[in-house]
C-alpha cells in the first residue's frame, strides 16, 4: 500500500499573509483542519500554521512556519520524498511546490486501510445522541463533511443544527462540533469522531447487555503508565529486528514459537482484506502465523461448544509478534480447558492499525456485525478514546492492564515501545483475564 497520496489544494485551508493575524480566523480553521497554508501577496506559499505551533506561540511571526518542509517538482521528486519520510518518520503531508514557490498539491499521509471507514450513524441510538446534546441550544459546525451530514440527517429532527462561518457566532448554550481541537475556551466543542464513538459505544455496550451476553473492557497497557524496566526501545525497523536472532532470543527466550514467527517471515503475512465494509485479516496459512475466516486461528478450540468468547482489539489482541499458540485468545482457550471448562471456544477477533479512537470506532462496528448470542462473552482490548463517565452507566467490568506492569518481571514483557506483548506478558494477561471473567462461566 502507497504511503503517501496527492490531496488538491481545494482540500486544504489557505489564507493570506495579511488574515494570519487574525487569532479568530485561525482558530476557526484549525477545529476542521490539521494544517493552514499562508500565501504572501504574490501567490507564493510563505509559511505552514499547525494547531502545535499556534498552541506555542501567541505572536504571528511565532506561529507562522516559515521554514516548513516542502520539495520542488521535477526530476528529483520522488528521491527528495524518500529524504525526507526518512529523516521525519512522522511527517504527514509534504507541500510540492513549483521553481517560482507556489504550492502546486500536497503529498499527504495515506490512513491504514483499517483505519478508515464511513460512520454508519444507523448503528446508534438516537436516545443516546440526545442525551450527549442534552441542554444545549444548537449544535453548530463550520466545515461540511460527510460524518457531519449523517449527524445531520440522524438527529437533526430532534436538535437545531446550523453551519456558521466564525467562532465569534457560537453562544455558550451552543455546542460546536469540530473535526481537530478546539483551542479557545469561551465554546464547547467536541470533535466529531468523539461524538460518534461516544453514542456508538454506549449503544453497542447497552444492546450486548439486554441481549444476555457479556461485555468486559481491558485497556491495553499505556507506555506512559508502565515502568521502564518492563520496557524494550527499538529504533530499527522492525525488519532489522527480526533478522536478528540475538535480538529475538533477548526478548523471547524459551519461547521458540515466538521467535521463529519472525525468522520464518511469517510476519509479512499480515494482510488485511474488505468485507461488507468492514478491514479484516486476509485468510493465509504459513508456519506460526494463520488466518481461517477472517479471524486468526485459536489454538486447542473445542470441537463441540455451546457458547462463544470473542476476543476483539487491536494488534495485541491479534497477537502481534508472537506464533498462534502464544496469543492472548489462545493462551486464554488453553486455560480454559486446563480448567475442565470446554462449553466455551474463543474466536480472535483483534485486527490490529494501532491504538486510537478510529481502532475504538471500528472494535464497536465489528461488534454490532457479529453473530452474538445470549451467554456469550466479549472480551475487548481497546484504547478506550471514548467518554469513560457516559459509557460507564452500561456496564462495571472495566480494567486496565497497564498496572501489571508496573512490577519487576523475571521476564522481558513488550517487544517495543507501542507496547506490543511478549510471549510472557501475554501469558500474564490471559491469566488476568480469566480471573476476571470466572465467575460468569
Amino acid at each position: 500500500m502507497k504511503v503517501f497520496e496527492n490531496i488538491t489544494i481545494d482540500n486544504i485551508a489557505f489564507i493570506s499573509q495579511e488574515d494570519a493575524s487574525d487569532m479568530k480566523r485561525i482558530i476557526t480553521l484549525l477545529c476542521d483542519y490539521m494544517t493552514i497554508y499562508v500565501y504572501d501577496s504574490r501567490g507564493k506559499l510563505y509559511g505552514i500554521i499547525t494547531i502545535g505551533d499556534f498552541n506555542r506561540h501567541s505572536k504571528e511571526s511565532e506561529y507562522i512556519n516559515a521554514n516548513f518542509l516542502y520539495v520542488i517538482e521535477g526530476n528529483n521528486l520522488n528521491q527528495d520524498i524518500e529524504r525526507i519520510i526518512k529523516m521525519h518518520r512522522t511527517i504527514q503531508e509534504i507541500p510540492v511546490l513549483n521553481v517560482d514557490g507556489k504550492l502546486l498539491y500536497v503529498k499527504k499521509r495515506v490512513r491504514h486501510m483499517i483505519n478508515s471507514f464511513n460512520f454508519d450513524w444507523a448503528l446508534c441510538s438516537n436516545d443516546f445522541a440526545k442525551q450527549f446534546f442534552n441542554g444545549y441550544k444548537r449544535i453548530c459546525y463550520f466545515q461540511k463533511s460527510n460524518k457531519i451530514q449523517g449527524l445531520k440527517k440522524f438527529i437533526g429532527l430532534s436538535v437545531k443544527i446550523e453551519q456558521l462561518n466564525s467562532i465569534k457566532e457560537c453562544k455558550s448554550e451552543d455546542v460546536l462540533i469540530i473535526h481537530q481541537e478546539y483551542l479557545g475556551k469561551d465554546v464547547k466543542a467536541y470533535n466529531i469522531d468523539e461524538v460518534y464513538l461516544t453514542i456508538l459505544s454506549r449503544t453497542v455496550v447497552h444492546n450486548i447487555l439486554i441481549g444476555g451476553e457479556k461485555y468486559f473492557f481491558f485497556q491495553t497497557p499505556i507506555v506512559g503508565k508502565c515502568r521502564k524496566e518492563n520496557q524494550i526501545y527499538y529504533s530499527k525497523e522492525i525488519n532489522s529486528l527480526a533478522a536478528n536472532k540475538a535480538e529475538l532470543i533477548n526478548i523471547f527466550g524459551d519461547y521458540t514459537d515466538a521467535i521463529r514467527y519472525w525468522t520464518e517471515h511469517d510476519y509479512l503475512k499480515v494482510n488485511y482484506c474488505e468485507i461488507n465494509g468492514s478491514y479484516l485479516l486476509e485468510n493465509v496459512q504459513s508456519c506460526t502465523y494463520n488466518v481461517e475466516n477472517n479471524h486468526r486461528v485459536t489454538s486447542g478450540q473445542p470441537a463441540e461448544y455451546l457458547y462463544t468468547i470473542y476476543i476483539v482489539g487491536t494488534c495485541i489482541a491479534r497477537g502481534f509478534g508472537v506464533s498462534d499458540n502464544l496469543t492472548i485468545p489462545s493462551l486464554l482457550q488453553m486455560k480454559l480447558n486446563k480448567e475442565g471448562i470446554t462449553k466455551y471456544r474463543v474466536v480472535n477477533c483483534g485486527i490490529g492499525g494501532g491504538l486510537n479512537l478510529y481502532s475504538d470506532i471500528r472494535d464497536f462496528v465489528n461488534i454490532c456485525k457479529m453473530n452474538i448470542k445470549k451467554n456469550d462473552i466479549i472480551i475487548h482490548l481497546g484504547y478506550n478514546c471514548w467518554e469513560l463517565e457516559k459509557s460507564r452507566v452500561e456496564f462495571d467490568n472495566y480494567y486496565e492492564l497497564s498496572w501489571i506492569f508496573n512490577r519487576r518481571h523475571k521476564k522481558r514483557c513488550f517487544i517495543n515501545d507501542a507496547p506490543h506483548l511478549t510471549a510472557y506478558a501475554n501469558e500474564i494477561v490471559s491469566e488476568y483475564i480469566f480471573s476476571k471473567i470466572k465467575n460468569s462461566l
